[in-house]
């Protein structure tokens, strides 16, 4: 998808973990937040929002058939997707994802929220 900002979420198709609505906080909640802080609704602004049981795994392979536009997911997974070959390097990117500090150190994954423990 076109998909570069969290601005660029208006108008898209997204999906997220049905647990995150009162449980996930990696899997949904913390990316809630970063659109809210820019004032984008979830429900409001998106073209639909797709609830997913099946976790990051069901949600990767609607991003693959381009079922979706972006899934809401953990840290880890998309380097998950990279190093099992289901997925290139360039094929998917983390959303204004960048190097994180956990603890003073350097978090060794991708994120797009800031890192809290699990």
């Amino acid at each position: 998808s076109d998909v570069r900002s969290i601005e660029d979420m208006r108008g898209k198709v997204i999906a997220s973990e049905v647990a995150s609505a009162t449980e996930g906080l990696s899997g949904g909640l913390l990316q809630w937040r970063e659109m809210l802080s820019r004032g984008i609704s979830l429900t409001d602004d998106t073209k639909a929002v797709v609830w997913i049981s099946g976790g990051p795994f069901a949600m990767g392979e609607l991003l693959i058939e381009r079922k979706i536009d972006v899934a809401l997911m953990r840290t880890s997974m998309l380097e998950f997707f990279y190093q099992s070959g289901q997925i290139g390097q360039n094929d998917w990117r983390a959303v204004e994802g960048g190097v994180q500090k956990w603890k003073g150190s350097t978090f060794p994954r991708v994120s797009s929220t800031p890192i809290v423990p699990e």
